[in-house]
């Protein structure tokens, strides 16, 4: 998910993540809203463990980011989910839906 900066509509950006299969999802020209989760989240990822792990290759930069990845959604409490992981907020929300 991006803004519509110049660098993310640019036909080479748009082409490589064709190649490697990424979907590319852009918010609306003005709506600074659609994006704020998405920015939230990188920051946290940013400074909650890049800040602190390096990645030498592709491979553990994949690694990197399914650990982090992992550790957000079971582990990480978050006050604006009523102090639960994601993983508890979206169990605990199916429940009450059913």
């Amino acid at each position: 998910r991006s803004d519509c900066g110049r660098g993310y509509v640019s036909g080479l950006f748009n082409t490589t993540l064709a190649a490697e299969g990424v979907l590319h999802g852009m918010s609306r020209p003005g709506e600074r809203c659609d994006n704020s989760s998405i920015e939230s989240f990188w920051s946290h990822m940013k400074e909650e463990y890049f800040r602190f792990y390096t990645s030498n290759t592709k491979q553990e930069l994949i690694d990197n980011i399914a650990e982090f990845m992992s550790w957000y959604n079971n582990e990480r409490r978050q006050s604006t989910l009523k102090g639960m992981t994601p993983k508890e907020f979206r169990n605990h929300a199916s429940k009450n839906i059913a």
